[in-house]
C-alpha cells in the first residue's frame, strides 16, 4: 500500500476541475475556456479573427489527411488556426520537423485533456471554430473527403 507522502504526490497530479463529457458544441453558445493551452510554437491568435481549434495527433492519420482542406479553409474565410494535441513537446517537435508538408503556424499542448474535455473532442480530428466575441460558431469532427471540409 501506498504511504501518506506517495497518496499526496498523487492527488498533486489529479485535476481540481470536475469534467463534464459533452457530446458536441452547439453553434451560439460560449465557448469553452480557452485559458488552458500551453502555447507550444507560433503566435497566439489576436482575437480579432475567428480561430479553427483544430485537435489532432501525430499518430492520427485522418488528422494529418485533412490538414491541407483545413488550412485553405481557414486562409479563404480569414480565420487563424490553433493546432491542440495532448502529445509531448518532443513528439510534436520530431513531428514537425519530418512533415514535409504545410502545417497550421500555431501549436498548442493540452498534457491533461482539459481542452480536449471543455471542447468535446472524444475523437479525432475535431474543429471548433469560435468567434472573437467568444461564441462558437461551428463545430466538426471526423475527415471528409478531400476537399469537402466545411468550418
Amino acid at each position: 500500500p501506498a504511504d501518506t507522502a506517495d497518496r499526496a504526490a498523487i492527488e498533486a497530479l489529479r485535476p481540481t476541475w470536475k469534467p463534464t463529457r459533452r457530446v458536441a458544441l452547439e453553434a451560439g453558445e460560449p465557448a469553452p475556456d480557452r485559458s488552458p493551452a500551453v502555447f507550444h510554437r507560433g503566435p497566439r491568435p489576436s482575437g480579432e479573427r475567428p480561430v479553427v481549434w483544430f485537435f489532432w495527433a501525430t499518430w492520427c492519420k485522418p488528422c494529418k489527411a485533412v490538414v491541407p482542406d483545413l488550412l485553405a479553409a481557414a486562409e479563404q474565410q480569414g480565420y487563424d488556426v490553433v493546432a491542440v494535441t495532448q502529445e509531448d513537446p518532443e513528439v510534436v517537435d520530431a513531428f514537425l520537423a519530418t512533415w514535409p508538408h504545410p502545417f497550421p503556424a500555431t501549436v498548442a499542448l493540452d498534457p491533461k485533456g482539459i481542452l480536449h474535455t471543455a471542447f468535446a473532442a472524444t475523437g479525432l480530428p475535431t474543429y471548433v471554430v469560435v468567434t472573437p466575441d467568444g461564441k462558437v460558431q461551428s463545430y466538426g469532427r471526423g475527415a471528409p473527403g478531400r476537399g469537402q471540409l466545411v468550418l
